[in-house]
């Protein structure tokens, strides 16, 4: 599901342009047409506050805002409409809020809360966190300026039911590796014969095994999915060799043609490696990455071990996915793409027990290019 928030980034903007500082704030209104051509599934509006500061009646607000809603919803893009947030510039009076602005916020959200059930609109209604009827004190308001991060978690906990009303339950894309669209040159990772450097036992065929760093001992075996479908397991025992740590590597003998794979310049690729660890006190790391003219990887440290920095996350005893998306640039000359380390698995040495990581069949899809959501205009 694509998200676009109307304001885009422009903050401080109106539903109309500020006179005098249309380069700066355009407004919403404006700039719909542009945010619709992003061809997005949801526009999440939370706007008006700017409007009531620089004495737009309610009238004017209300007549913009139905405007906004309208031409989104006549796309055929869904619309979440968001109660205004109360803020410590007015009082918790919703009559009275402000002597300047007497009662505009809180007839912005009666307008809002009578939109309840309008065709392709959705109410994230958040005023009984941080609207008047809350109790809170008006110091927990956003100021304005400051959003108070615990009243932003609790406003994401009511959009969240939203979202998952509006989507289908389960997966879009099938996770299954011997699906038409892995394109992966091993698909399901079955058999026995694959390569081996200083490890034993059976690893899959057409992919390879090694061993890194100092030695320990890895032994691979399989593990069968399903038919064709198949896991590739390796049993690490640590030797304490006086190195911190000590790795392996999994993936293909050699570099993949981007022919093989039906890939050219310019195409974008994602690949996912599902990965199982049991509950060892040696873990350290995992990286699964794509290299190619550029190498982008997505490294997870499971422990910490003797590291001091980085983003660690609890990895023992855990089922990981590790995704990894990558451009061929155009204008290279490039021939094939690196996959001979499509997962290094680093580990401590000085644990004692045996560390089990099950790696289930990559996958490797082509996808449409990002890029139309990530340009936008500034």
């Amino acid at each position: 599901m694509q998200i676009y928030p109307p304001m885009g980034g422009k903050s401080g903007d109106c539903l109309n342009p500020v006179a005098g500082s249309e380069a700066q704030f355009p407004g919403t209104l404006a700039r719909t047409a542009y945010a619709l051509s992003q061809m997005p599934q949801v526009i999440y509006i939370d706007i008006g506050y700017n409007d009531i500061v620089r004495n737009r009646t309610l009238a004017a607000i209300l007549a913009d805002l139905d405007t906004q809603v309208q031409r989104i919803v006549d796309a055929g893009v869904y619309v979440i409409l968001q109660t205004l947030s109360w803020t410590s510039t007015f009082t918790d009076d919703p009559v009275n809020d402000d002597p300047a602005w007497p009662g505009v916020l809180d007839g912005i959200n009666t307008w809002i809360l009578a939109q309840e059930g309008r065709d392709g609109v959705e109410l994230c209604n958040t005023l009984a966190l941080d609207g008047p009827a809350s109790g809170i004190s008006p110091t927990e308001f956003v100021d304005g300026l400051h959003e108070k991060p615990s009243l932003m978690a609790k406003r994401a906990d009511i959009l969240l039911p939203i979202l998952q009303s509006m989507v289908s339950a389960g997966e879009t894309r099938s996770l299954d590796p011997l699906n038409a669209y892995n394109i992966f040159s091993v698909k399901g990772t079955p058999g026995i014969t694959g390569t081996k450097t200083n490890v034993t036992g059976d690893v899959s065929t057409g992919m390879r095994l090694v061993r890194g760093t100092g030695t320990s001992t890895y032994v691979g075996s399989k593990e069968v999915v399903a038919a064709g479908n198949e896991k590739q397991v390796i049993t690490i025992t640590p030797v304490d060799d006086a190195l911190a740590f000590h790795s392996v590597t999994y993936g293909t003998p050699a570099n993949v043609s981007l022919a093989t794979l039906g890939l050219a310049a310019g195409d974008w690729i994602e690949i996912q490696i599902p990965v199982e660890l049991n509950d060892w006190a040696g873990w350290d790391y995992l990286d699964g990455s794509i290299r190619g003219p550029v190498q982008i990887g997505n490294t997870v440290t499971v422990t910490g071990g003797g590291w001091t920095t980085g983003n660690y996350i609890g990895g023992r005893n855990r089922s990981l996915i590790c995704g990894s998306k990558l451009w061929l640039p155009t204008g290279l000359t490039m021939t094939n793409i690196r996959l001979d380390n499509l997962l290094i698995l680093r580990h401590l040495c000085n644990t004692g027990g045996t560390g089990i990581a099950k790696i289930g069949a990559p996958i490797i899809r082509k996808f449409s290019s990002p890029r139309p959501a990530w340009g936008l205009a500034a």
